[in-house]
């Protein structure tokens, strides 16, 4: 590379962070609540003062069924027919792709036992 060419790819890349940094600057001041006043973050309930908190503790315990939820339904809905046509089209040989997929599946099934043996998945009331 010529030393124009290294120059011109220094300078996009500066141009690039600058830009980007301008960018995330902007999102944050406009993003910003210019007032935060008492009476606009309160309940409104037909003119009475408030009765109780209007905000219910949330057990993290849903959250975490949650996600696990979501992490084994993709994996799931993905990974299994993926594993299957793969098994079925080089007719039950074991390729490298299979063995990817295979170590992946370990990997959440590992985690699920670690899950399970750190008492998250026991339901507390």
């Amino acid at each position: 590379m010529t030393r124009l060419e290294v120059l011109s790819v220094v300078f996009y890349s500066m141009f690039f962070s600058c830009f980007c940094s301008l960018m995330g600057v902007l999102g944050v001041y406009i993003s910003k609540k210019s007032r935060l006043i008492l009476s606009k973050k309160t309940s409104f309930e037909c003119g009475f003062d408030q009765m109780s908190t209007p905000r219910v503790s949330f057990s993290m315990h849903f959250y975490h069924f949650g996600l696990l939820f979501l992490i084994f339904d993709v994996e799931l809905l993905l990974l299994t027919p993926f594993i299957l046509s793969a098994l079925y089209s080089l007719g039950f040989k074991v390729s490298v792709e299979v063995l990817m997929w295979m170590a992946f599946f370990l990997v959440l099934v590992l985690g699920l036992v670690h899950e399970y043996r750190e008492g998250t998945l026991e339901w507390k009331a």
